[in-house]
């Protein structure tokens, strides 16, 4: 398998990069990031909504952004 390079993090917080095999998915790097606490954050996926089960097959970024709660 090919490896690739994963940009992961919260916003706010720390950005860095890990690198996988391809096929990895979201949960997997969040875990060797060391990212455990995903309660009131959006999974992104190069900026697209992601879940925890989506699988990556390419350099990409995983960011966990917090999520904005109001009335509108």
């Amino acid at each position: 398998m090919n490896t690739m390079t994963i940009k992961v993090g919260k916003v706010p917080g720390t950005i860095q990069e890990v690198v996988v095999e391809q096929g990895t998915s979201v949960l997997d790097i969040l875990n060797i990031a060391g990212i455990t606490d995903t309660e009131g954050y959006e999974v992104r996926v190069a900026g697209n909504t992601a879940t925890l089960e989506t699988v990556l097959e390419h350099d990409t970024s995983v960011l966990l952004m917090k999520q904005i709660k109001g009335n509108f």
